[in-house]
């Protein structure tokens, strides 16, 4: 056998049945696969309304859109992989301004203040430690709700405000009441004074009553 000289060695390849080579292939095959995955196939159809950036224009007709996440707009597959992820999508426009501009109004309440977040039509929730911390809409994770949160410091005339404002304050989901796990944006319930929103199933519907636990 003729003996291979230093620079041939170095551009010898092991023959294609060898370890070595079938090594070396595995490795560059894993490698293009990472390198695919990383976006290249993905990119190579995207999606024209994650580049929209106002509501109007996302649900407008015929924009081929399906829904707004708060700050960009979403096909039909992109909105159902981030209400996977318990991102909330919108497909309607006013709903989704009510909802901020509810969140902006409880965010502006004083601190620790029940009462003025109840008068705000927000959920006052306990957070411990005599915190109370003011939301949109009721959170499982915080602590329980502040039904009444005005003293009766400054006499009747705080009591009654108190009493006529509580109906127009929004129906609360019952505490034991099942999560949502569909992808719709459901609308908010309306039970009576007193009732709260026991959800039936896995959606939307939901009945009223004053058994569930607030």
């Amino acid at each position: 056998a003729h003996s291979i000289s230093r620079r041939a060695r170095a551009h010898y390849a092991p023959p294609i049945g060898s370890t070595a080579s079938t090594t070396q292939n595995m490795r560059r095959f894993f490698a293009a696969c990472a390198f695919i995955a990383g976006g290249v196939l993905t990119n190579a159809m995207p999606d024209k309304c994650s580049s929209i950036r106002f509501c109007d224009e996302c649900l407008a007709p015929g924009s081929g859109c399906f829904g707004w996440l708060g700050t960009e707009c979403c096909s039909k597959e992109n909105c159902k992989m981030a209400a996977d992820g318990d991102r909330i999508y919108y497909t309607n426009c006013k709903a989704w301004q009510s909802k901020v501009d509810l969140v902006k109004k409880c965010k502006g309440t004083p601190p620790n203040d029940a009462c003025s977040c109840i008068k705000a039509g927000c959920v006052a929730q306990e957070m411990g430690h005599g915190v109370v911390a003011c939301f949109a809409e009721f959170q499982p994770a915080a602590g329980r709700i502040i039904k009444h949160g005005c003293s009766s410091g400054k006499g009747e005339d705080q009591s009654k405000d108190l009493s006529m404002h509580t109906q127009d304050v929004q129906t609360l989901w019952c505490r034991d009441s099942p999560r949502q796990f569909c992808r719709m944006m459901c609308e908010q319930p309306q039970c009576g004074t007193g009732e709260c929103a026991m959800r039936q199933g896995r959606c939307c519907d939901y009945e009223c009553t004053t058994e569930g636990d607030l």
